[in-house]
């Protein structure tokens, strides 16, 4: 597989940030935009990589050359005049990019996104055209998809917010049977030329949903500060026995009435939020699925609970331990969805539980593990990095290792 990024915008909304460097060159966490793209692009074994640039292309190429210190090769398309963001792929010295499966960037996003779960969606579906498309609260397009994922319309920049609808990534998968398609005037735009009109022309869209993986996009100057300060490094927390008093075997915490606060949860919560680490909540919760209460009405609960505490995400296992699920402690699943979610190495993320389960969840991927108390379940193998009598001591625990 070949890779395009679209490197040629002028960044406009990133002045006066842009006024003396590309947009993609911009760096995130020692790093230039462009750079991670290329490793992320590396990872999944695609090392033959075109930019199309223009504005303050010489840094770009001067920056990256050929590629090979970077263990990839990169071919450079310069725009004498700026073409849009498709407009380099209507020229033909351009089009024998797309001779297999070709996946397409812009230049200003950041994402840790399975390109082999796209390329697996993409020929499941039989598709020639796939678009990466995420829910998200502020819609630049709003992209309507039926119960085959096909594209039923692609609204770009709507005037007002459209329910059930979808955002688009920037990150497209194309076969080579769209080479001879990608026709029309300079400067042209995806989202504006070429998606609606083939589907208003019955050309069948796949859509993609990305619920799983960190994106970002680098589009403005608050996005960019939002970015630079997000953390990269986290906190689970199991719930029962951690931050509230555990229920009798065979019953469960499932209503405000039955959470009794841990002295100190509270106030560990904070401290560890100000430490610099993000905050999650991951436990198993298998009453839902036994039927005694609603995934609805524990989130519910954990909402009033946890009100204005620094909490990021709340992860839930509603599975049985019979069910075989991925997610459930002590597989890493539920662990796992916050590391994609957020971008996060697991070896810069805590575990903290009272049961075996909790710490064998974060030891088989890799995280520092915290095990809490002497009631516990402890069954299964483990060794947890820290033992210690409450959820109090966490923070002196934590504090010394954060220095």
């Amino acid at each position: 597989m070949k890779a395009v990024i679209v490197a040629g915008g002028f960044g406009n909304r990133l002045r006066p940030i842009t006024d003396k460097i590309s947009k993609s060159m911009i760096e995130i966490k020692r790093k230039p935009i462009l750079q991670h793209q290329i490793e992320w692009l590396k990872k999944y074994g695609i090392k033959n990589i075109l930019i199309t640039a223009n504005y303050k292309y010489d840094q770009i190429i001067d920056y990256f050359g050929d590629g090979s210190k970077f263990g990839v090769k990169i071919n450079y398309f310069i725009e004498d005049n700026p073409m849009g963001n498709a407009g380099a792929f209507t020229v033909d010295e351009n089009k024998k990019w797309i001779d297999e499966n070709l996946i397409v960037l812009f230049g200003d996003i950041l994402t840790n996104l399975n390109i082999n779960d796209l390329l697996t969606f993409h020929n499941l579906k039989k598709s020639n055209l796939t678009i990466v498309i995420e829910k998200r609260k502020s819609l630049s397009s709003a992209i309507k998809i039926d119960s085959n994922n096909v594209i039923k319309s692609f609204i770009e920049k709507p005037k007002e917010v459209m329910q059930d609808a979808f955002s688009n990534d920037s990150i497209f998968l194309m076969s080579e049977n769209l080479k001879d398609i990608l026709q029309g005037g300079i400067p042209l735009d995806f989202s504006k030329d070429i998606f609606p009109k083939l589907i208003n022309n019955g050309f069948p869209i796949f859509g993609f949903v990305n619920d799983r993986y960190y994106w970002r996009e680098v589009g403005t100057i608050e996005k960019l500060n939002h970015i630079s300060s997000e953390p990269d490094k986290a906190v689970f927390l199991d719930v029962d026995g951690v931050l509230c008093e555990s229920s009798k075997w065979g019953e469960y915490v499932d209503s405000i009435e039955k959470f009794k606060w841990i002295e100190g949860a509270k106030e560990t919560i904070q401290k560890l939020n100000s430490m610099g680490f993000y905050i999650f909540i991951a436990s198993n919760k298998a009453c839902i699925d036994k039927g005694l209460v609603t995934e609805a009405q524990i989130r519910n609960m954990y909402d009033k609970l946890f009100k204005n505490l620094p909490i990021q995400e709340i992860f839930l296992c509603p599975h049985r331990h019979d069910e075989g699920c991925e997610c459930r402690k002590p597989k890493p699943g539920l662990i796992m969805k916050g590391v994609l979610k957020y971008n996060l190495d697991p070896k810069n993320c805590w575990i903290v539980g009272d049961n075996d389960i909790d710490i064998v969840s974060g030891e088989s991927i890799g995280c520092k593990t915290i095990l809490i108390g002497s009631h516990g379940i402890k069954e299964l193998k483990m060794h947890p990095t820290f033992e210690v009598e409450n959820i109090v001591e966490v923070v002196k625990v934590m504090r010394v290792e954060n220095i």
